[in-house]
């Protein structure tokens, strides 16, 4: 095994020794290699360092560490080397925001009267989020939607959007917050030949900031 003072300058060494060390550790590395798997084995022969090496060395640390400090270059370590280290930005994580599903809520789906061919889908965004109207600002928002198992609405009609400036969109956006209710009409009777329907809510929850993956959040109706 490699001798953990060779790369240690305490007290004076002849060069002579030093070689031979170096020459011997030099020497059982290459005994070693064969046999144990080159990521278990690493061998490092520190080249001899007569004394004007090793005082010219512990000079260009000690400037590097006074620069370092003055000028706000990265510091260095004791036992690092002079090599300008890459400036690395930490990225502080936001607090989760967990997901649409999270923050967009199917709360009630009703019909208005017992002979009613419409249902009322009503939906609660949490505060401080917003969902894409019906239709999206741009083709590369997901819109609101509602979509039923089964049976067809005839006509889907959607609520008149908010406006809403969003700090990665240089546009205005059309948006819904709070409560939002979505009106699905079907044919006469429809609904009167079923004792219940399964709907999807397709929504993107966004804050003013950035905005989640969409998500399908499924509910039923029954009467």
């Amino acid at each position: 095994m490699t001798d953990p003072s060779i790369d240690q300058d305490i007290g004076p060494v002849s060069a002579i020794a030093k070689r031979d060390r170096s020459e011997r550790d030099a020497a059982a590395c290459r005994a070693l290699r064969p046999v144990a798997p080159a990521r278990e084995l690493t061998c490092r022969i520190s080249p001899n360092r007569g004394p004007l090496a090793i005082l010219f060395h512990r000079l260009g640390l000690s400037l590097a560490l006074v620069l370092a400090g003055v000028f706000g270059l990265p510091q260095l370590q004791a036992g690092q080397s002079g090599e300008r280290v890459p400036k690395v930005e930490i990225v502080r994580n936001a607090p989760a925001l967990g997901s649409t599903v999270d923050h967009v809520h199917v709360v009630n789906v009703r019909r208005p009267g017992p002979e009613s061919d419409m249902l009322l889908i009503t939906l609660r965004v949490d505060r401080g989020y917003h969902i894409n109207a019906n239709p999206a600002t741009s083709d590369n928002l997901i819109a609101t939607s509602v979509a039923f198992s089964g049976v067809a609405p005839e006509k889907m009609a959607y609520p008149p959007p908010s406006r809403f400036k969003t700090r990665f969109a240089d546009d205005v956006l059309d948006v819904y917050e709070g409560t939002v209710v979505i009106t699905a009409t079907f044919s006469a009777g429809t609904l009167n030949r079923v004792h219940g329907l399964s709907l999807t809510v397709t929504a993107q929850a966004c804050t003013e900031d950035v905005c989640l993956l969409p998500d399908d959040i499924p509910a039923r109706a029954a009467w």
